[in-house]
């Protein structure tokens, strides 16, 4: 019986010290998180109202707009344009994807893709698909009239002959099917286009909340939210919240503002959100050792990077403010004391309307532009 106690004891403090030993790493962050409920909610964006991270925005529609669409032999087969989202479901249900066209109109070059068939390849973080190149050329492409419109005219027949199309995947190590299931049949009512609710103002009979500065992707679990930039008569404050699509009341992409039956209380109650932390091992890394701060609240700031901040709004507010600048998904990013303006444009014209809008909009702050031109 001693002995067998002994060896127990032995067998622990082996354990025990392998433990120690080991590296720290991103496993170590997550099972932190999973001993913690309230931190593993703040990484699901459709449980309620969140105080976004200042990270977020590394997940966000402007983040993946402009990207290339991958196949899994390593061929590109367009750049991403935009997601349709089923906003009563929070799902994301398709990525557009421009790959050409004739004379670059837009229902000759842009194709649906299930959201349900697409891997994230997280160590690369882009999207990829699998489908050869002459196959995805065989997929008709949206017509101009329908894009426009957001008119999707899917239901599951439909949706089930695109999504056999593509292969099963998973050929790639570092990439994962997005857990999307497939629609039923009452999410073919309601899909838009996440660009098309950016920009919008969100209200209650009782006040106004703020404005959708972006959509925030989470290409894992397949769902979207709103980032929105909150109104300083709500809560006193610039802070950014993600607010699940399911809790906005979209009845069409054409309604601003978008109303909702948020109280005062839901904002009052939200707990910070770091969200977008944990997509990087140096992130997870410094997270083990600080809690994220919240976008707006108590983030360390200096002279210096609240002007680069203030800048970049600005020529994001510029860019927002012309209807048909606003089309168009470019990323405007403050990095290294310039403007960076990320993304992919349809004509040479929107690109120089672009960059001239930017550097008027920065003042004196540097713009770089890092926008390409379809072909």
């Amino acid at each position: 019986m001693k002995s067998s106690l002994l060896n127990i004891t032995a067998t622990l403090s082996l354990i025990a010290i392998a433990l120690a030993a080991s590296p720290r790493s991103a496993a170590q962050a997550d099972r932190s998180r999973a001993r913690d409920p309230a931190s593993s909610s703040r990484l699901d964006i459709t449980r309620g109202v969140l105080i976004a991270s200042i990270y977020a925005e590394e997940r966000s529609l402007r983040h993946y707009a402009g990207q290339t669409l991958w196949n899994t032999e390593g061929a590109g087969l367009g750049t991403l344009r935009d997601f349709i989202v089923h906003p009563g479901s929070n799902r994301i249900r398709y990525a557009v994807v421009s790959s050409g066209g004739l004379l670059g109109r837009i229902g000759n070059s842009l194709r649906l893709v299930p959201f349900e068939v697409m891997q994230h390849d997280a160590e690369n973080d882009r999207l990829v698909v699998d489908i050869l190149h002459a196959r995805w050329l065989q997929i008709p492409p949206v017509r101009d009239e329908d894009y426009v419109a957001d008119r999707f005219p899917m239901n599951p027949t439909l949706h089930q002959e695109l999504a056999q199309r593509f292969g099963s995947g998973g050929s790639s190590s570092t990439a994962s099917a997005p857990r999307s299931a497939s629609p039923g049949p009452s999410e073919f009512d309601g899909l838009v286009r996440a660009s098309e609710i950016r920009g919008k103002t969100v209200s209650t009979p009782d006040f106004t909340v703020g404005r959708i500065e972006n959509i925030i992707l989470d290409l894992n679990q397949g769902v979207a939210a709103a980032l929105v930039d909150a109104s300083r008569g709500l809560i006193g404050t610039t802070a950014k919240y993600l607010i699940p699509l399911q809790r906005l009341a979209i009845a069409n992409s054409r309604q601003d503002p978008i109303t909702t039956s948020l109280t005062r209380a839901d904002f009052d109650r939200a707990q910070p959100s770091d969200y977008g932390l944990q997509n990087s091992s140096a992130k997870i890394e410094r997270a083990e050792n600080e809690t994220p701060a919240p976008t707006g609240r108590t983030q360390a700031s200096t002279p210096a990077r609240d002007a680069m901040t203030e800048s970049a709004r600005a020529v994001r507010q510029a860019l927002d403010n012309n209807s048909s600048l606003a089309r168009e998904n470019i990323q405007v990013v403050p990095e290294n004391g310039k403007i960076i303006l990320h993304g992919s444009v349809r004509s040479q014209r929107s690109k120089d309307d672009i960059e001239e809008a930017a550097r008027r909009a920065a003042r004196n702050g540097e713009v770089e532009s890092r926008i390409t031109v379809e072909r």
